[in-house]
């Protein structure tokens, strides 16, 4: 719902740290995949899971690329994840007032 989305940023912004930060984006990549489920997309998304995240438990993320950008682990592990599902683009239909 848009208040567990307002509650998610509010607690993005007030994280201090770069964990925080990360367990906060956890959360909003979550939200986002169900609402860009629900509506849909103009391009397309690659929704990307991480098992290693969070001391095992994983976590998923969304991006525009196919090639592996994890958030979570920083720099060192990259690479470590894996697409498990692509969130193909709708069409915009008529002109561009809709």
């Amino acid at each position: 719902t848009s208040g567990e989305l307002k509650k998610t940023l509010a607690g993005l912004v007030q994280a201090e740290g770069i964990e925080p930060v990360r367990k906060e984006f956890a959360l909003l990549s979550e939200e986002m995949a169900a609402v860009v489920k629900r509506f849909g997309t103009v391009g397309t998304l690659y929704q990307f899971k991480c098992p290693m995240a969070f001391g095992g438990r994983g976590a998923t993320w969304l991006q525009t690329g196919n090639q592996t950008r994890n958030p979570y682990l920083g720099a060192a592990m990259l690479q470590c994840g894996q697409v498990i599902q692509v969130l193909p683009g709708v069409e915009k239909k008529g002109g561009s007032d809709e």
